[in-house]
This record gives structure tokens, sequence and C-alpha cells, in this order.
């Protein structure tokens, strides 16, 4: 307990500097995983206004952050996949509060879910497939874990 509330332990690896360069995996979901960015259809992607705006800014991040550099990545109906090479610090919150205050400017009712995931990408081999499942995850929809009915 923390102030009277449950606290949820920090998915992340302990005693690693998240802040140090290297490749990350990250998966940011929308709170309850409501379907803001779109729909698949036929294993494509057809992005909302504000799945476009997610993309635009997941593309905008290197010039934001000349710190960073963004690899494969995909917007999804409900969360974003990608792969950033981080050359000295972590950026998530800002890409988060960025595609929340437009959204907020334009009267939509979104929202992240408070955490996300990542993970740290350790060699060759393991960069490849997580490109070739993000590359694959608007056809592979139907059976993602992430896939659940709008609300």
């Amino acid at each position: 307990l923390f102030r009277g509330k449950f606290r949820v332990e920090s998915a992340r690896l302990k005693g690693f500097d998240y802040s140090s360069p290297g490749a990350y995996f990250i998966t940011i979901c929308t709170k309850n995983r409501d379907h803001f960015f779109g729909m698949i259809n036929g294993g494509k992607m057809h992005l909302s206004e504000l799945g476009k705006v997610a993309e635009s800014m997941w593309r905008e991040m290197p010039y934001h952050f000349p710190h960073a550099e963004i690899d494969e990545f995909v917007v999804m109906p409900n969360h974003v996949h990608g792969i950033i090479w981080i050359l000295n610090r972590a950026i998530i919150r800002s890409y988060k509060s960025a595609v929340k205050k437009w959204a907020t400017a334009k009267g939509i009712p979104f929202a992240w879910q408070s955490r996300y995931h990542d993970r740290i990408i350790c060699d060759d081999k393991s960069l490849r497939k997580i490109r070739l499942y993000i590359s694959y995850n608007p056809v592979n929809w139907p059976n993602d874990r992430l896939n659940e009915p709008p609300r």
C-alpha cells in the first residue's frame, strides 16, 4: 500500500537504466483497450483521424528528440507497437501526452492506459523477430490478445 492505495509493481527490469542507449520494443494501449485508432479490414489497418495523428506523431519523434530513432512500428485499433532506438533517454511520456493533447483539443474522449509495455532488444535475432511481429500485426489482428470488441 502507498497512501492507502494498492500499488502495482513496475513491469520494468529492476536495476536497468532505461535511459541508456539501446533498442526498445514498446507497446502502448488505449485506456480500456477502446478502439480509437481505426479498424482492421482485409488484414490492413485503416486509420481514423486520431490514428493518423498517432502515426504522424510517432514518425515525428526524431525531430523532437534528436537522441531517438524510430524503427518498425504500427498503429493498431487500440494500441501502438514500435521499436525505438534511444541514444540517451526515454521519450514515451511525451509521445502519449502529445496524442492525448491533440484528441482533447478535438473533443475526442481519448485516454491511454497509465502504463505501457517495453522490452529491451538484446540482439539482431530478436530485433528481426520483433520487426516481423510488428509488420504482420494487422494481418494477425483476429488472433491478437489485444483485440477486444469495442465498448
